[in-house]
C-alpha cells in the first residue's frame, strides 16, 4: 500500500448489530483544514456522526455540512471519499 515499506497490519473482527453504522472515511477528511490551517480532525467527524440521523444518506449529509461550515471556500478544493 502506497510507499509503506514496513507497514504492519493485523486482522480485527468486529460483529455489528442491526442498525449499528459503519463510516470508513480516508484521511483526507479528517485532514480538511480551514482558512486558519486547522484541521477538522476525528474529534469533529465524531461529532458530527453521533449527532447526525440514523439513515446513511442523512450521515453522509451532516458530516459534509458540518465540514463545509469548519472549512468554507477551502473546501471547494478537496476530494472528500466516503463508504457507508
Amino acid at each position: 500500500m502506497g510507499p509503506f515499506e514496513a507497514l504492519a497490519l493485523s486482522d480485527e473482527t468486529l460483529n455489528l448489530e442491526s442498525g449499528d453504522t459503519l463510516v470508513a472515511y480516508t484521511d483526507g477528511l479528517t485532514d480538511s483544514v480551514n482558512h486558519q490551517d486547522e484541521a477538522w480532525g476525528q474529534t469533529r467527524l465524531a461529532d458530527a456522526i453521533n449527532s447526525a440521523p440514523a439513515a446513511a444518506q442523512d450521515i453522509l449529509t451532516h458530516i459534509l455540512k458540518d465540514l463545509a461550515a469548519f472549512a468554507g471556500p477551502v473546501l471547494s478544493q478537496m476530494i472528500l471519499p466516503c463508504l457507508f
